[in-house]
């Protein structure tokens, strides 16, 4: 049997009404940030496709996993915990700040903290 972790997702609108106010706001997009996750062999083993080319196993945590979400949603809210102007749902950050100077440094920041997130 397979048991899942779950990591409970935000809801949007929690986040929106949550930094409502702020005059700057940057939407950072980790596009295909499930696939920088590798999977172990028991995993591998577990998760297949199979295409009229043969069955594949897949190497990277694919989406459409039903523990895919909260795996990238855990990471990346494990990574940015201390970022304050920084709020995530599964693959998008967003930065908000009220002044430009800061939404610079937070943008530079992010930027430091996602480039470690898809190294790691």
């Amino acid at each position: 049997m397979i048991k899942r972790k779950v990591w409970l997702l935000p809801k949007i609108q929690d986040i929106l009404k949550e930094q409502n106010g702020y005059k700057y706001f940057t939407k950072l997009d980790l596009l295909m940030f499930l696939y920088t996750f590798e999977m172990d062999k028991a995993s591998k083993d577990l998760c297949g496709i199979v295409t009229s080319f043969g069955n594949y196993r897949y190497t990277r945590l694919p989406m459409g996993v039903k523990q895919s979400p909260d795996i990238a949603q855990a990471h990346i809210e494990q990574l940015l915990a201390d970022f304050e102007e920084a709020d995530v749902y599964i693959d998008n950050v967003g930065i908000f700040s009220n002044d430009w100077n800061s939404h610079m440094d937070s943008l530079n920041l992010s930027e430091r903290q996602t480039s470690c997130l898809l190294l790691s």
